[in-house]
């Protein structure tokens, strides 16, 4: 988010673990003459990434062989890349690899970092190779995402699975320093970044003490507060992994007091798995997690996350999930059996 003031104050942009590079990398010096040559399922994310670390861990206690996790932190030092018609290759200092799948998670970099245009390069490259790629595309992390969902995917979505019982929330995107803007908002209302940074939701309870001139810098979201359960479905191809959140203590789950928040897991109805599996294709991302709010047996679809932090989800039914990511990378799994 831009560092200028913003209309949602600093301290209700938490800062999350891994969205950091580790500058420290950038004095290494590293002559790439690797000597061998292999093939590997490449997990790449920042070296604090919460998910890829509890992901690795999950598939070093499985025994699970033919993995490598980079590092974005050490993209130019410590390990490095080159395409050519479609064909990708990474190198670390001792090995060429050719990736067998990539699962790889970006956490977003200065424009004033030192690597900045070999991870611009690098994601470009990823957009246009045709193997197989789990994770965020570049225009994933456009400014403007959030409301290309409202407006397009999620409402396209809803149209093509024909849902009766699924819908989204009004929505609102205000910019500019006029007065009384935020009361031509609904009597409970929630504002959220409108890009892919976090923010904390709050209703207007809370916001409506913030300096609305702060509104002239860039556009935010506000949406109609929905008051009901609240749902989180993970999809990872066809596999679709559905929470229902319990015990919050906040209008944001993810920020209640740490060990009361408590998951039951439920399958799907026909109508959610269809619709979820829709705006998975017309997000063109395998990967993704959607949030509802349901209320009186409908489900308001908030938005969709192109790089879910799924692995921070603690309940027993994870395992499943980790599983069917896992056959979305093409690993080889004995038994089916995870830990």
């Amino acid at each position: 988010m831009t560092s200028r003031k913003t209309f949602i104050p600093k301290e209700y942009r938490p800062k999350i673990p891994g969205t950091d590079l580790n500058n420290n990398y950038a004095k290494h010096s590293v002559c790439f003459v690797p000597k061998r040559k292999a093939s590997a399922v490449v997990l790449i994310a920042s070296s604090g990434d919460v998910v890829a670390n509890a992901f690795y861990n999950d598939i070093l206690g499985n025994q699970i062989s033919n993995v490598l996790r980079l590092e974005y932190d050490g993209l130019g030092k410590l390990c490095d890349f080159s395409y050519s018609k479609d064909h990708l290759t990474i190198y670390t200092q001792s090995t060429s690899i050719t990736p067998i799948s990539i699962y790889h998670r970006h956490p977003g970099i200065s424009m004033n970092h030192p690597y900045f245009n070999k991870h611009t390069a690098f994601l470009d490259v990823l957009d246009l190779w045709t193997g197989n790629l789990l994770g965020q595309t570049r225009y994933h992390y456009s400014n403007t995402s959030k409301l290309y969902q409202q407006f397009f995917t999620i409402n396209e979505c809803l149209k093509k699975s024909r849902c009766k019982r699924i819908t989204v929330p009004d929505s609102f995107v205000l910019k500019g320093s006029k007065r009384g803007q935020l009361s031509s908002l609904p009597k409970n209302a929630i504002v959220k970044s409108l890009s892919s940074c976090r923010s904390k939701v709050v209703t207007n309870e809370t916001f409506k003490s913030w300096n609305v001139q702060s509104l002239n810098v860039i556009p935010t979201l506000f949406q109609d507060y929905i008051e009901g359960e609240d749902i989180r479905v993970h999809v990872s191809d066809d596999f679709l992994w559905c929470l229902k959140i319990l015990n919050k203590d906040t209008v944001d789950y993810r920020y209640s007091t740490k060990g009361t928040v408590k998951y039951t897991e439920f399958l799907p109805t026909e109508e959610l798995s269809c619709f979820c599996k829709n705006l998975r294709d017309a997000e063109e991302n395998r990967l993704i997690g959607i949030d509802f709010v349901k209320r009186n047996g409908t489900l308001f679809c908030l938005e969709s996350n192109p790089g879910p932090g799924w692995s921070t989800f603690h309940h027993s039914s994870k395992p499943k999930f980790t599983l069917a990511l896992l056959k979305s990378m093409n690993l080889k799994i004995q038994g089916d059996n995870l830990c």
